[in-house]
């Protein structure tokens, strides 16, 4: 067939629709959702309008699914892959991650009350722990940075008591942001 009558958006969009299909029957799914992130890459990478709506839409898509299963390890990968899209230094990642721990938990418990984390498997609380790394790097005031690593410090604590093998790793990734997180045992 030739070049010219291949039409790259209507079969994009048609791979989309198998992509849905796949996962209305399996959310898990992990092909599907890599091969969903592969065919929308490019728009989400783009610096204008029309790659934040989309990066917004698929944000939407992803957590509707985690609403169902935090612990779904496709589903997270899914969310932190397509914020991590997003063009760099843009105010839209942060809002994003913002959007993850809206959509997870009250904030105002994570600090008084981390029993809300057994809610969640490792996968969701590393995409947890993303959101709060990144959200408290960005963050100029010195009583919001300390807000978000105490809440990161809980998902650290949260992460060693599920994994106590990877608890030095988890320790790294609190120490990332810049408190010690030790004083909790697995």
């Amino acid at each position: 067939f030739e070049d010219d009558e291949f039409d790259r958006a209507a079969a994009i969009a048609e791979e989309l629709r198998f992509c849905n299909d796949i996962l209305l029957q399996d959310l898990w799914n992990n092909s599907a959702w890599s091969y969903r992130f592969e065919l929308k890459k490019a728009e989400l990478q783009r610096h204008d309008a029309h790659g934040t709506a989309q990066a917004w839409h698929e944000l939407e898509i992803g957590l509707r699914a985690l609403a169902q299963a935090w612990e779904n390890e496709s589903a997270c990968s899914y969310v932190r892959a397509v914020i991590e899209s997003v063009p760099d230094g843009s105010e839209t990642g942060r809002l994003m991650w913002e959007e993850v721990l809206s959509r997870s938990i009250e904030r105002s418990e994570w600090v008084d009350n981390s029993r809300h984390l057994h809610a969640f498997g490792v996968f969701g609380l590393e995409l947890l722990l993303c959101a709060c790394e990144a959200i408290a790097r960005v963050k100029e005031e010195e009583e919001c940075r300390l807000k978000w690593n105490s809440m990161g410090c809980a998902l650290v604590r949260r992460l060693m008591q599920i994994e106590p093998a990877k608890r030095q790793y988890w320790l790294r990734r609190g120490a990332r942001m810049g408190v010690s997180c030790s004083t909790a045992t697995p």
